[in-house]
């Protein structure tokens, strides 16, 4: 039973983003008493909303599911939110962008050929691979096509929020082959918004989220584990039997353990990088991508990896969004919010006709890495140091330490850097939680 005096539950959760939030609800069930900390201002850690220009809310983070996701797919019905399907299964064009494009299909083809080349990484045992050859070197190894070659680049390096070269080609090998996909991933947004969804998971907690509540120490005791938290009213004290952190493993070096985390856990956590990446939505009065022969999809080299689809959650509400991560977002870094919207658009027009210059909504999240292991879609690990690089990392981060454990997207069984991912991750962590608490 909950101490108000002392403080002290079963379980703290450090983390309010779905995989923190799936844990909490899944350990309240069984009767424990759970709080759950957040450093921010909100639940839904890399899932948030924000009004548009005309005022509608719209998802400014993780936003898409597809029919492979059936945890998504289950609470998003549970709760009685609707799905609607923007994945459009006719070819897009891809453009050069910092000049004319002779040929937009023969182009997208190169992307799709770099794509395919890539997907090739999946098949791969980790372990078959040149130790410490980057995905960069390993595609530029299997493409002879330069532009083919530039394409692949470009969308890997986009989709993983980070250059290639830093990635190792075994890590991005065991990451490709957790993520079983047989549709498009983009098939579905929430009409409700996914952030809808984090915040009436959060609501089914028997004791509401602790917001702002910044992690600086955990502290392990003879008699449970003490989280001292800085928050707007002052350092506070929160004691428990376990302690789980449902956070990105990018976040972990910036707590303070007492005593210290045993060396290869942290050094593992100290191995991941949060990766760099720009969402734009582009709201319109008309649906100016509309053609007979081809989806809205549009693919850029420059700047590299940006990726344009729609994402219309109604019929009133016609929306592209667009990724913009690693590389791409690195070029683009130095210039202003407004100079960001202007080539984005510039692209747009190129892509979709001059209509596309005139959006009547333009918003712009800024996902850049932060403290809280934020920036991109999914802490990649980095150090080619860990051999079996992915494999053993994840084991080493899921086993934690005496009272202390780590659940995140990044852990997930299957779909890392997706919500499916995270509500995965969740649900294993609990039940880790409750074995240690029973045993």
């Amino acid at each position: 039973m909950h101490n108000e005096a002392a403080d002290r539950y079963d379980v703290v959760v450090i983390g309010a983003g779905f995989t923190g939030l799936r844990a909490a609800t899944s350990l309240a069930a069984t009767g424990l008493d759970v709080v759950v900390l957040e450093a921010r201002d909100r639940v839904g850690g890399k899932v948030e909303a924000r009004p548009d220009e005309l005022g509608a809310i719209v998802d400014t983070g993780g936003q898409f599911v597809c029919d492979d996701m059936p945890h998504v797919l289950a609470l998003v019905r549970d709760q009685g939110k609707h799905l609607v399907e923007v994945a459009d299964p006719r070819p897009g064009l891809a453009f050069v962008g910092d000049h004319p494009t002779d040929d937009p299909v023969d182009l997208d083809h190169r992307f799709e050929a770099g794509w395919e080349t890539w997907e090739q990484l999946a098949s791969i045992a980790p372990a078959a691979l040149t130790p410490g050859e980057s995905t960069d070197d390993w595609l530029a190894a299997h493409i002879d096509d330069d532009v083919t070659l530039r394409a692949a680049r470009a969308a890997t390096g986009s989709m993983m929020c980070m250059p290639i070269s830093s990635v190792p080609a075994a890590n991005m090998a065991h990451e490709a082959s957790r993520t079983p996909l047989t549709v498009h991933e983009l098939q579905y947004i929430v009409a409700e918004t996914m952030h809808q969804v984090a915040v009436d998971l959060a609501a089914t907690l028997p004791l509401p989220v602790r917001l702002r509540h910044e992690i600086d120490r955990i502290e392990r005791r003879a008699d449970g584990v003490a989280v001292i938290a800085s928050t707007p009213g002052g350092t506070v004290a929160v004691e428990a039997r376990e302690v789980l952190l449902a956070i990105p493993p990018a976040a972990v070096p910036h707590i303070a353990f007492e005593p210290p985390l045993p060396d290869e856990l942290a050094t593992t956590a100290a191995a991941y990088r949060a990766g760099d990446v720009f969402k734009f939505l582009v709201r319109y009065e008309a649906p100016v991508w509309h053609r007979d022969d081809v989806s809205a999809l549009r693919r850029f080299l420059d700047p590299a990896g940006l990726y344009c689809c729609e994402a219309s959650p109604g019929p009133d509400r016609h929306t592209l969004v667009g990724f913009l991560g690693g590389p791409g977002a690195s070029s683009v870094r130095s210039l202003s919010p407004g100079e960001r919207r202007t080539l984005v658009l510039e692209r747009l027009a190129e892509a979709y006709g001059p209509a596309a210059a005139e959006p009547v909504s333009f918003l712009e999240r800024d996902w850049r890495p932060d403290r809280w292991g934020a920036g991109g879609y999914c802490n990649e690990l980095v150090d080619a140091r860990l051999a079996p690089p992915h494999a053993d990392a994840i084991g080493v981060l899921r086993a934690g330490t005496d009272r202390i454990s780590f659940a995140s997207t990044e852990l997930a069984a299957a779909f890392p850097g997706y919500v499916e991912g995270a509500l995965r991750a969740g649900a294993d962590a609990a039940e880790r939680v409750l074995q240690r608490l029973r045993g």
